[in-house]
């Protein structure tokens, strides 16, 4: 594991610790579920090929 790593887990759970200690830990934990579940929203998103494009042309694999 590298430093950054450890630090940014560090830096998040004193966060959360926070956020807790401010609004007590039931909606800490709810934030945290809903921005959980919101994580698949930041990932980019997919071309979808038509069947023309995925069909693979006949060409000769040498074998080894």
């Amino acid at each position: 594991m590298s430093v950054s790593s450890t630090l940014a887990q560090a830096v998040l759970m004193a966060i959360w610790g926070i956020l807790a200690t401010l609004t007590g830990p039931l909606a800490a934990i709810t934030l945290s579920g809903v921005l959980l579940l919101a994580t698949p929203l930041l990932l980019p998103t997919r071309i979808h090929m038509t069947d023309v494009e995925r069909a693979a042309p006949n060409e000769a694999v040498p074998v080894a």
